[in-house]
């Protein structure tokens, strides 16, 4: 139903001419009958009606897009963590250390990759701090190592 042209003829109701106040009523009745509903439903549960049909659409709409959404985030975690190494064996050196901390990269927090990151850039020796932090790093690999039953 045209509604905006329902309003229109509502509106001419108000006419100061009796011929076009009964016009306008004749056809605003045969434009419900024609659209198969009621003054009742127009003013009352018309509108209602629709707006719970679309919220329900929405809902469902919006549910299967949670569920998408949510099997998106788990295969792009998957494929962002990398398979961990099948052998280990104990570094030497600092490189040694900054070079199987990246191919353990998956055991690691932010930091720590920042950290490992910074670290496989430079070119000089690591500061006292920075030599403790990849005996830390480096420590957790071997006990992960150790728990996966990889031996030196």
């Amino acid at each position: 139903m045209n509604r905006s042209r329902l309003v229109q003829l509502l509106g001419m109701l108000g006419s100061d001419f009796d011929g076009e106040v009964v016009n306008a009523g004749r056809l605003a009745v045969r434009m419900l009958k024609d659209a198969r509903t009621s003054w009742s439903e127009i003013l009352d549960g018309g509108q209602e009606r629709v707006a719970v049909e679309a919220a329900r659409v929405l809902l469902a709409e919006n549910e299967r897009l949670e569920l998408e959404n949510r099997e998106l985030r788990e295969d792009l975690a998957r494929v962002r963590r990398p398979p961990l190494p099948q052998t280990w064996t104990l570094p030497q050196t600092p490189g040694e250390q900054t070079a199987q901390a990246i191919e353990w990269t998956a055991i690691l927090n932010d930091w720590e990759r920042g950290f490992i990151t910074d670290m496989s850039e430079r070119w000089r020796p690591p500061t006292e701090r920075q030599q403790e932090c990849l005996d830390r790093i480096s420590t957790k690999i071997a006990g992960v190592a150790r728990a996966r039953g990889l031996r030196r």
